[in-house]
């Protein structure tokens, strides 16, 4: 069902797909990826709960995700807190410019 949308729906410009930050990503999330990257759908990594970690913590973590994802060259990570709202500009600038293109 998800694939029949994804795959056919014109109006689609983009997926937000959300991980986690403080764990690996799940074998659904590396599907969904990889289902994606396949069918050239515009993706960003919206990595949440940001505000959990350490700039280390997550500098570490970062290269968890982009090994575990098997990430292409230029895909675009947004480090996102609901709680303090880090990454929220960013991310509503790229949503506006694939809404907007």
């Amino acid at each position: 069902m998800i694939e029949g949308y994804l795959k056919n729906r014109e109006s689609l410009k983009g997926v937000a797909l959300l991980l986690d930050c403080r764990h690996t990503p799940t074998a659904q999330d590396k599907q969904m990826y990889q289902w994606l990257i396949h069918y050239q759908v515009p993706t960003v990594i919206v990595a949440t709960k940001i505000d959990k970690l350490s700039n280390n913590q997550w500098s570490k973590q970062q290269g968890v995700i982009k090994k575990s994802l098997s990430l292409t060259p230029g895909q675009q990570i947004i480090p996102f807190s609901a709680e303090t709202g880090r990454g929220k500009d960013e991310l509503l600038l790229l949503l506006d410019s694939w809404v907007n293109e």
